[in-house]
Order: structure tokens, then C-alpha cells, then sequence
């Protein structure tokens, strides 16, 4: 409270030996197949909607936060893929998939995955996190300065951008809200399971 913290722990011995300062309520992580970098997705449960919300990169040996860097509207998954070369975030109250270039740390696309989270005017469903603590007091800050050099990215809408899906796949015009995104082992097809309607796209 108010921010949370990505921890390195030593797996031969058990200890820490690192924290690095991430945003509010960090929900999931993914590490480059390197090991050089963590993206960590805040998702920010409690905090006045519709707002963006950063993704934490840190260099992991040194436990440095590197930028916190502003995607969309509740990042709750992420996933480096298995070349190391992109991270896709799933965003649930925006209701899109992110895709990142980690090369340039900047977004590159962006897809929308339903018509958007029912409640992104109110509140996160605590039914589905009932687990997390709220802080005691509300606390919003302003959103972080996107990196160096990726301002012509991130704005970028890749809606013209053509995307497939399976016969009898997913309705856009439907929320999904997705939670976690996963990778195929070729790095060429995502699912995401989408917390409305308990689906999968």
C-alpha cells in the first residue's frame, strides 16, 4: 500500500535477494526466455474506471524498474512469447490484447477482444478477487511518461489490421473481459479466457 513489488528469490536456497517497486496491484508476471526482463501487469483493482493502467518492465539481475509503462485499462495477463521477442497483455476492462515489441519496449498492436467490460464505469468484480485486500484509502496516480521513443506505438490502433478467428469464434459485440493470455509453442496463436461468460478465445 499504495504500490506493490516484484521479488526475486534465490530457488537453491530460499532467499531474497531482491525487490523492485511495480504499481498498483500487481497481478501477473512473465520473463524474457533470457531472463533479462520481467513485465509485470498492475492491474489496479480499486482505482476510479476507465483509466490506464502501466505495465512494469525491470531488468531483473539488478531488480531495476526500467519504466512503467501506460497500456490500457486493467492489465491482468502477461505472457512473453517462447523467441523472447514480443509480450502480449491481456486487458480486461478495455477488453483487447496488447502485443509488445520487446526490442523497443513499445506497443505495436492492439485487438479488441469484446465490446468492452460492463462495469468499466464503476467497479473491478470483487466476486472474482475476493482474496485482495482494498487499501484502506482510495489512491490514484498520475499516469507515468511512456519511455523514450515509443510514443509513436503506443498510441497505435491496429483495428484495421485483419484478425481470424475460428468458425463460430468469438463475438465482438459481446464483453469478454479477459484475464489471462497464453501462447502457442509455434508463437503463433493466442487464447485468452475471457472472465464473462467463462469462454475462451
Amino acid at each position: 500500500t499504495p504500490y506493490g513489488s516484484l521479488w526475486r528469490l534465490d530457488a537453491f536456497n530460499d532467499t531474497l535477494i531482491g525487490r523492485a517497486p511495480v504499481e498498483f496491484f500487481p497481478t501477473t508476471v512473465s520473463v524474457t526466455p533470457d531472463g533479462e526482463l520481467a513485465f509485470v501487469a498492475n492491474s489496479d483493482f480499486y482505482g476510479d474506471r476507465p483509466r490506464v493502467n502501466p505495465l512494469s518492465i525491470v531488468h531483473t539481475p539488478t531488480m531495476t524498474t526500467i519504466t512503467n509503462l501506460p497500456v490500457c485499462d486493467m492489465p491482468h495477463g502477461v505472457k512473453v512469447n517462447h523467441a523472447g521477442s514480443s509480450v502480449y497483455v491481456s486487458c480486461m476492462h478495455s477488453d483487447e490484447l496488447l502485443e509488445l515489441d520487446v526490442s523497443t519496449l513499445s506497443i505495436v498492436r492492439r485487438v479488441k477482444t469484446g465490446s468492452g467490460h460492463a462495469m468499466a464505469g464503476g467497479g473491478h468484480d470483487l466476486d472474482a478477487h475476493k482474496d485482495h485486500a482494498a487499501p484502506a484509502q482510495s489512491a490514484s496516480a498520475p499516469a507515468p511518461a511512456a519511455p523514450a521513443g515509443s510514443s509513436e506505438h503506443a498510441g497505435h490502433d491496429m483495428s484495421a489490421m485483419p484478425v481470424t478467428a475460428p468458425k463460430g469464434g468469438p463475438d465482438l459485440s459481446k464483453e469478454c473481459a479477459p484475464t489471462f493470455v497464453s501462447v502457442s509453442p509455434d508463437d503463433r496463436t493466442l487464447y485468452a479466457a475471457c472472465n464473462v461468460g467463462y469462454t475462451m478465445q
